[in-house]
């Protein structure tokens, strides 16, 4: 009687461990699938004497951070210069490409995807887009989360 209830009590163990295992493996790769992102930050910035704007700062479902940027400017010529300043400190370009309207006859701006020296030594992407007296910017360590979070939240 003892013995049965020993095997009885390993195997509702074991069942209740692939159970576990079964959970977390399925919930980890659901998040790296259908990636989620979440607000965990906002504030204002500034760049240069003119550009005013904000960012938000989003984790993913993942856990990986991504910073979203938009910034106004009083003129295009302004926004141009802005946008080469920041495309100056990059260390290589991975995509550059105009930028249309819905009806893909007149261009409005330019989109740069690029990777830029980090602190550490290290490399960091970011994707850069100027339209007009507008510039963005969505940067994160992970190329693959700022082409889903631009996926996903392309306004402009």
């Amino acid at each position: 009687m003892k013995r049965q209830s020993v095997n009885s009590i390993a195997i509702r163990l074991a069942s209740l461990t692939i159970a576990c295992l079964i959970g977390f493996v399925t919930t980890y790769v659901f998040n790296r699938v259908y990636v989620r992102f979440e607000k965990v930050g906002m504030g204002s910035i500034a760049m240069g004497n003119n550009g005013r704007g904000g960012f938000s700062s989003y984790r993913a479902s993942d856990g990986v951070k991504v910073n979203f940027d938009r910034l106004d400017f009083p003129s295009a010529d302004e926004a141009t210069k802005a946008f080469e300043n920041v495309l100056g400190g990059s260390n290589r370009t991975i995509l550059r490409e105009l930028l249309s309207d819905r009806e893909a006859k007149v261009v409005v701006g330019e989109r740069v995807v690029a990777v830029f020296p980090a602190d550490d030594g290290g490399e960091w992407p970011m994707m850069v887009c100027h339209e007009g007296t507008k510039l963005y910017e969505i940067s994160s360590t992970s190329l693959r989360h700022i082409l889903i979070f631009e996926k996903r939240h392309r306004r402009y």
